[in-house]
């Protein structure tokens, strides 16, 4: 479903306040999804969107889009969806303000819900705002750069801002942690991976042959990464959606702390399509532990994807549940 920004985002073309860039020009596009009119926006914009999922949905539809920014690079312009995290808003706004041509616009969109207020009195600090939009449920702002804005606009970069818990250890996967052994031994895979916080419990209470990492955040899993560089076992990094891309590996164990929604609604199908995934991954005799809130539906889908089913742990809020082959 299309967020309200991203038509609050392009009105001012839509509109004919501002002139559609010229074919030559190339914007950056930050936090980037569809926008209508793919065919004439997507050979103008270099797109940034470390989410999987939508990466491929932009990919689909012929845009140029990369997980992360080339900081080498100087664009005509710059287009900025909001993100819920202050700390990734500042990080985009002042990449942007550096990365476009002196003189060039930046225009930011986004739902009360993701600070935009916040942002646009944050930027008029440094920047004069020479356009305002509130459309469709959401706020838009421009401002021109120049090198004093970006100077002003600078900000420290933080690498954890955006990710799942923002460093913060999750209550669910802190549970699921607690119940880890040396019984898990073999080929262990942990999906959804995040940061890395299951995978480093793993190997400090498991005993894994090896490990294998699926996230969809690509920033998180390059911290991931970075933060198990002194594994002593093999450990391999996916970049993937779990929903839609296969695991081609094959796995004795998998454990899974699984996102529930995208938006602010719940969304346990979306949970149920990884779970599903994991069965397809798992080796014959092999097991999943999951974590999940209490009240997600996940039970009937473990039961009709497994041969066995027990939960092993409720507490807090969450459940602990471990299905097998």
């Amino acid at each position: 479903m299309q967020r309200d920004a991203v038509k609050t985002l392009v009105l001012p073309f839509d509109r004919q306040d501002l002139p559609l860039p010229v074919d030559s020009a190339k914007w950056l596009f930050l936090n980037a999804e569809l926008l209508e009119h793919s065919d004439i926006w997507s050979p103008r914009l270099e797109c940034v969107q470390p989410f999987r999922p939508t990466y491929l949905q932009l990919q689909e539809l012929g845009y140029s889009v990369t997980a992360n920014t080339d900081k080498d690079v100087r664009y005509d312009g710059a287009l900025i969806l909001s993100h819920r995290s202050k700390a990734l808003n500042w990080q985009m706004v002042s990449q942007a303000a550096n990365a476009v041509k002196p003189g060039g616009m930046v225009i930011v969109a986004g739902e009360k819900t993701t600070g935009i207020v916040p942002l646009r009195k944050w930027v008029e600090k440094a920047a004069k705002i020479v356009g305002d939009i509130s459309k469709y449920h959401a706020r838009a702002f421009i401002f021109t750069t120049n090198k004093k804005v970006a100077t002003d606009l600078a900000t420290p970069s933080e690498p954890l801002a955006g990710t799942f818990g923002a460093g913060k250890i999750d209550k669910g996967s802190a549970l699921l942690a607690s119940l880890f052994n040396d019984k898990l031994t073999g080929e262990v895979a942990d999906f959804c991976a995040g940061t890395g916080y299951l995978a480093d419990q793993l190997l400090q209470k498991a005993k894994p042959a090896s490990l294998t990492l699926y996230e969809a955040d690509f920033n998180a899993l390059e911290l991931a990464r970075q933060n198990l560089a002194q594994a002593p076992v093999n450990t391999n990094y996916h970049w993937l959606d779990l929903t839609s891309e296969p695991v081609l590996e094959r796995f004795d164990h998998i454990v899974m702390n699984p996102p529930f929604h995208t938006g602010r609604k719940a969304e346990p199908q979306l949970g149920q399509s990884i779970i599903l995934a994991a069965k397809r991954a798992l080796r014959p005799g092999g097991s999943l532990l999951i974590v999940a809130n209490r009240n997600l539906p996940y039970e009937n889908t473990l039961k009709s994807a497994f041969g066995g089913l027990r939960e092993l742990l409720a507490q807090d809020g969450f459940k602990v549940l471990r299905a097998h082959n």
